[in-house]
């Protein structure tokens, strides 16, 4: 039996399967990354999860978008932060479509300084990985709703002997920590959400 790890891993193992590197040989692509207000790396490093691909990319831009990490004091959750970011990316993605009709090829995060910064970046990631995995509590406030269970993208939850239990696959899309009622799960950071998000409204 092979254990996965994490999903950095997981996609490289799909890619390798699928044999996309053949596939990228003929293609060009466009790649959108969303990310925190200080890193300018995703991009290029998604690209490189896919074989291939890398030296295909024609245009790549980041997009700061509202953070659904609702109980850590660095990302204020509040209506006027969403929408604000949200009108601001609107606005962006239409200069880059307007770039791609141009042929204006703009690659963010491809230049040396971002890609050594991403590079340094990454040291922590494969621990922080690994750590997130576990990281799944709820508190006494639980009442076994099964909401977070039934809408978890990993399947990481289920309900044993009245207590919602991980099964160490998690990924920190705080998916169940912005849904569930009574406030009580918390994945990496501990603080109790005072207000959780509720996602893009038009």
């Amino acid at each position: 039996m092979i254990i996965i790890k994490n999903y950095t891993t997981l996609f490289k193992i799909f890619c390798y399967y699928f044999n996309w590197s053949t596939y990228w040989e003929t293609k060009n692509a466009q790649n959108t990354a969303t990310k925190p207000k200080t890193m300018n790396t995703r991009a290029r490093a998604f690209a490189r999860l896919i074989p291939g691909c890398d030296k295909n990319i024609i245009y790549a831009e980041h997009f700061i978008m509202p953070n659904n990490i609702c109980n850590f004091f660095l990302f204020p959750m509040s209506n006027k932060v969403i929408l604000k970011k949200t009108k601001k990316a609107n606005k962006k993605l239409d200069k880059v479509c307007n770039n791609i009709k141009k042929g204006i090829i703009r690659k963010r995060g491809w230049n040396i300084i971002s890609t050594l910064l991403g590079k340094t970046q990454n040291i922590a990631y494969p621990k922080m990985e690994e750590q997130a995995r576990h990281s799944f509590i709820a508190d006494s406030t639980c009442t076994q709703c099964g909401l977070c269970v039934k809408l978890c993208p990993m399947e990481n939850l289920e309900i044993i002997n009245g207590k919602v239990v991980q099964k160490d696959n998690c990924t920190i899309c705080y998916r169940c920590v912005n849904i569930c009622p009574q406030k009580a799960a918390t994945v990496y950071f501990r603080t109790k959400p005072k207000k959780q998000y509720e996602g893009i409204k038009s």
